[in-house]
């Protein structure tokens, strides 16, 4: 991965968030696959949309986990990082499409616990999105 971002802050956390995605990717895949197979539509086009609410499936889980952990322990080794840098990454992510559940994803994974998410998840991810929807 390469990271090219100004915010100190997204910075840091994209090594957490890209590791997460790995881990995580093979449930998204299963469920991707189950989703089209399920579908009735077969374009390219249902296809993509498909891969595409999954992806911010994943993002939501990701930014929910790295939300919910990553702050405290910045703040335990990083004395000078404003939390307004936190705000700015979460302004900043809003704008972009595949981000559209990570607010909700954040408040799911705070009120479910970060262990939780992750076990529901790798047993059933629609479980987590429907909590999203």
């Amino acid at each position: 991965w390469q990271n090219s971002a100004a915010n100190p802050y997204t910075a840091l956390m994209v090594p957490a968030e890209e590791t997460l995605h790995i881990a995580l990717r093979g449930y998204t895949e299963s469920a991707i696959r189950k989703a089209v197979e399920q579908s009735h539509q077969r374009s390219l086009k249902s296809v993509e949309k498909i891969v595409e609410d999954w992806m911010a499936v994943e993002e939501a889980i990701v930014g929910g986990i790295v939300y919910r952990l990553f702050p405290s322990i910045l703040e335990e080794r990083i004395e000078d990082l404003p939390p307004s840098r936190i705000e700015m990454d979460l302004i900043a992510k809003s704008q972009f499409e595949k981000y559209r559940h990570l607010e909700k994803g954040i408040t799911v994974v705070e009120e479910i616990g970060y262990r939780e998410a992750i076990r529901m998840y790798s047993k059933d991810p629609a479980a987590f999105r429907d909590l999203l929807l």
